[in-house]
């Protein structure tokens, strides 16, 4: 029984086939993977097997991200700076919550003048400045 199971879970996480089509590989019914899949054993079987399937793809991923750090998408370069960010524990907030919570005491600094529309509106514009570039 455990070989057949670890079949069909491999299978299952392959993604390639729909449940008739493993219990046809199989030689079972599709009921038998039905009742399988309600089996305490069989489920903790898959559970193990999904985590060693993402423990394998950890380092590509890893990789993969990496990568995104050098994009040349501000967008994207973004994306992977906020996902590394947000797995590490340190929390996303918007610009209109720094602006909010943030006081600024700098002398002679024009941008303490503007409200936290402009401020936005001033980086907005300095941004499509450098995409002009």
């Amino acid at each position: 029984m455990n070989t057949k199971w670890r079949k069909c879970i491999e299978l299952m996480l392959s993604g390639e086939l729909n449940q008739k089509q493993i219990a046809g590989k199989l030689k079972v019914s599709e009921q038998t993977i039905i009742n399988w899949k309600k089996d305490e054993r069989f489920q903790e079987l898959k559970f193990k097997m999904e985590r060693e399937v993402l423990k394998n793809m950890t380092s590509k991923a890893f990789r993969t991200l990496n990568e995104l750090l050098d994009s040349d998408s501000d967008t994207v370069r973004f994306y992977a700076v906020r996902d590394i960010l947000d797995r590490s524990g340190h929390k996303a907030v918007d610009i209109s919550e720094v602006t909010a919570k943030s006081e600024v005491n700098v002398v002679n600094n024009p941008m303490t003048e503007l409200s936290a529309e402009e401020l936005v509106a001033f980086i907005a514009k300095a941004d499509d400045e450098d995409e002009d570039k």
